[in-house]
């Protein structure tokens, strides 16, 4: 929803400049940020703001007209005869952050989190392309499958990586869960529980 011409985005350098698309959301986050700044001033309670990357992983969207890009391609992988479709060039990147890394993060940011208000920025730190997410499920998931451009369909045209510095100088972070294993992970959920 940020856009960032450069690959990592800093949370300490972010310009709040906010995709048309989600101009509301956008704007809220940014809101409810300052709205915790602001009470952190005289409130005996702690804030944090997590600006995190793209969370896939068990109990995630897979229905195409609602999920995100990595829950979608695993279902059109799956559910593919011989061709899964993705929109665009696939050439744009992006940051992708399994569940329990996220809930891991959470975790220590209540332990060592020391002032009252604080932005961490929470992702994996790897980017990688959505023609090459693409090729990813498909390779984890052994199917014969081609993949066709669309590339008339909307896309959101930037490269998206958030960069961690923070967290780990100041609470230890560090993602543990590669997308490969994520993935694989993923995909015996969504096996057993979703579209048999």
């Amino acid at each position: 929803m940020y856009q960032s011409s450069n690959r990592k985005q800093d949370e300490q350098k972010f310009n709040y400049q906010i995709i048309d698309k989600y101009f509301g959301v956008g704007w809220t986050k940014v809101y409810i940020e300052k709205l915790c700044k602001f009470y952190s001033n005289f409130l005996n309670t702690k804030f944090t703001m997590i600006r995190h990357s793209n969370i896939y992983g068990p109990h995630d969207k897979f229905d195409l007209e609602k999920s995100h890009v990595l829950g979608a391609t695993i279902s059109k992988v799956m559910k593919a005869e011989k061709e899964i479709t993705i929109w665009g060039r696939g050439n744009e990147i992006r940051d992708f952050l399994y569940i329990s890394d996220l809930t891991r993060f959470v975790e220590l940011v209540i332990r060592k989190q020391k002032k009252k208000y604080e932005i961490y920025n929470c992702g994996s730190e790897t980017g990688i392309k959505i023609l090459d997410l693409a090729k990813l499920i498909i390779k984890i998931t052994g199917r014969s499958i081609k993949i066709k451009k669309n590339v008339t369909a909307p896309t959101i045209k930037f490269n998206l990586v958030v960069d961690c510095k923070k967290a780990k100088k100041e609470i230890g972070w560090k993602s543990k869960v590669s997308l490969s294993e994520g993935i694989k992970k993923t995909l015996i959920w969504w096996k057993k529980n979703k579209f048999k």
